[in-house]
C-alpha cells in the first residue's frame, strides 16, 4: 500500500488510538466477579476476546513497526540542503531532536555570562573580595547572537521542508505484516 509520510505518521496515531481502546478492553474483560454475567459469552467468553485482543495488539504492533521503518528508510534516502549544510531527512530529525537544544542551551549560557559581567560593570573582585579586577571576555558576542541566529533560521526552514517532503513524499507499506 502505498501512503504519503504525512498520511503514515496520521496512521501511527491511529493505531495507538486502537491499541488504547483494547487495552481497556482487555482491562475491563480480566476479572469479573463469578456472579456476573459474562459480557463477551455469545462471541466465545472474555478468555477468548482477550486471546484476540492480545492478538490484534501484536498485530497492530507489527503495522506500527512497519509503518516506522518505512518511514525510516525514506528519510535516510532523502537529502535536505539548509544553510548551506546537506544531511539526509534522518540526521536532521535527529539534530533537531537530540542536539540542538544542547547547543542552543551553550550559547545561551555563554551570552549570559557575558551579559551578567557587563552588568556587573565588567569587573570581578580579587580573591580576598576586596579589589575590582578586570574581567577577559574569550568569545565574540556578535558570533554568539549570529549562530543562535542561524540555529533559529535552520530550525523554522527545516520544518517548512520536513512539512512538504512529508507530504509530497509517498512510501510502501505491506499490507500484511508479518
Amino acid at each position: 500500500m502505498q501512503s504519503t509520510i504525512t498520511e503514515a505518521l496520521a496512521g501511527l496515531k491511529r493505531i495507538d488510538a486502537r491499541i488504547e481502546a483494547k487495552r481497556k478492553l482487555i482491562r475491563e474483560a480480566a476479572v469479573r466477579p463469578e456472579i456476573m454475567v459474562d459480557p463477551h459469552a455469545k462471541t466465545g467468553g472474555s478468555a477468548e476476546t482477550i486471546k484476540a485482543t492480545l492478538q490484534s495488539i501484536a498485530d497492530l504492533g507489527r503495522r506500527f513497526m512497519a509503518i516506522r521503518a518505512a518511514v525510516a528508510a525514506s528519510n535516510a534516502a532523502r537529502d535536505l540542503t539548509i544553510n548551506g549544510k546537506t544531511r539526509k531527512i534522518g540526521d536532521w530529525l535527529v539534530w533537531r531532536r537530540e542536539v540542538v537544544g544542547k547547543q542552543k542551551t551553550i550559547l545561551m549560557e555563554l551570552l549570559g555570562s557575558v551579559q551578567q559581567l557587563r552588568r556587573a560593570g565588567g569587573q570581578f573582585r580579587d580573591p580576598q573580595g576586596n579589589n575590582p579586577v578586570n574581567a577577559v571576555v574569550n568569545v565574540d558576542e556578535a558570533q554568539l547572537q549570529k549562530e543562535l541566529t542561524v540555529i533559529e533560521d535552520t530550525l523554522g526552514v527545516l520544518d517548512g521542508l520536513l512539512s512538504v517532503a512529508n507530504a509530497t513524499t509517498t512510501i510502501e507499506i505491506p499490507d500484511e505484516v508479518e
